[in-house]
């Protein structure tokens, strides 16, 4: 249960002064759902920061109350008056804030021609999820592959041609799992035939990457 990106160059959004004017207060966003997930908090910047991790997402209302995050498309109706809810239009945070700069690395696992596999498919995860750029790690975001054998679970995925494999991020699965122990401790980090690293000690956290230096292997096959 976990998303990869190889090389990653995701930009990121900087929190400018004035952001705080997109939130849009007491009011709700009905229609073009992506997906809605249980927060940690009754936080709107939870939600927004959600909605900026998944390519798809344009737009979020936040239920306070329920501490419900509901990502959606551009398809949404326009804002109704609701006291319990906070929602925002991605496009005015991203206006009203400041990029990050961009990475020197490629993330050669989202150009075309890469095929992704794993085996089989628990609850939804297809493998294609571990690298479509949404690095929300709430299950219900749609965010992790999830392969079905629990004794023998592999995922991995082919590239359109050999690389060079500076480094690996993983995003682990973080909530209804033990946390404690780390659901990919054990694992091994394969490019090719080559071991890059076991997994050791990765304890997954929300929305936090780690990152496993397998600097100078070279393959199309990384799982």
């Amino acid at each position: 249960m976990f998303r990869l990106l190889l090389l990653t160059s995701a930009l990121w959004l900087t929190v400018a002064a004035n952001i705080e004017d997109c939130y849009l207060d007491k009011k709700g966003l009905k229609g073009g759902d992506l997906a809605n997930f249980v927060m940690d908090e009754k936080s709107a910047a939870e939600c927004m920061d959600a909605c900026s991790r998944h390519p798809q997402c344009e737009a979020f209302t936040a239920n306070l109350n329920a501490k419900k995050c509901f990502l959606k498309t551009n398809k949404h109706e326009d804002p109704k008056n609701n006291k319990n809810t906070v929602s925002g239009i991605m496009s005015c945070f991203r206006e009203n804030s400041e990029e990050a700069p961009e990475s020197e690395f490629v993330n050669v696992a989202q150009l075309e021609g890469v095929k992704v596999e794993q085996i089989g498919v628990r609850q939804g995860g297809v493998a294609g999820r571990g690298i479509d750029g949404n690095t929300v790690t709430k299950y219900q975001a749609q965010g992790c592959a999830f392969p079905l054998d629990n004794n023998n679970n592999w995922w991995q995925v082919t590239l359109d041609k050999v690389y060079n494999i500076d480094h690996i991020v993983i995003y682990g699965l973080s909530d209804n799992w033990n946390n404690d122990v780390g659901i990919l401790n054990g694992a091994y980090l394969m490019i090719g035939d080559q071991l890059c690293e076991v997994i050791e000690g990765m304890k997954e956290e929300r929305d936090q990457g780690h990152t496993f230096n397998c600097k100078g292997d070279e393959s199309k096959r990384v799982g």
